[in-house]
């Protein structure tokens, strides 16, 4: 009805087995009303999935810039949500690659300490100590 084939809506998977689906998928929706980071939204790019998230999905909001925002959408629209899962489905992946490289490299420990020690370095701290 709403254009989409081979599509299964899952619902909450536990957090140790997300891997498992991730291998067998070709995009990752993550359509919540609420979630403050979302980081199987984040692990699914790291994987080399696209993504389509709602916009009340941190890491969705965060590592979907550009155009890519297109992939965000409300989570409270499921026609608009099969639209643009279609629309990922025949997205080249390379036009993701700045997402994965956004979660695979900044939101890691080593690129959130850099980040953190570049701001301090520069004085973008107004604390004292």
């Amino acid at each position: 009805r709403l254009g989409l084939s081979n599509v299964r809506f899952v619902g909450y998977v536990p957090y140790a087995q997300l891997h498992e689906y991730f291998w067998a998928s070709d995009i990752f929706v993550h359509l919540a009303k609420f979630e403050p980071w979302g980081i199987s939204a984040q692990d699914a790019l790291v994987a080399n999935l696209k993504i389509v998230t709602s916009d009340r999905v941190g890491s969705g909001v965060v590592h979907l810039k550009g155009e890519l925002s297109a992939f965000l959408v409300t989570g409270d629209d499921p026609v608009r949500a099969a639209c643009v899962m279609r629309r990922a489905l025949i997205t080249p992946e390379i036009a993701f690659s700045a997402a994965w490289e956004s979660a695979s490299t900044l939101f890691t420990a080593e690129g959130l300490a850099k980040a953190w020690n570049d701001l301090l370095r520069r004085g973008a701290c107004p604390h004292r100590y």
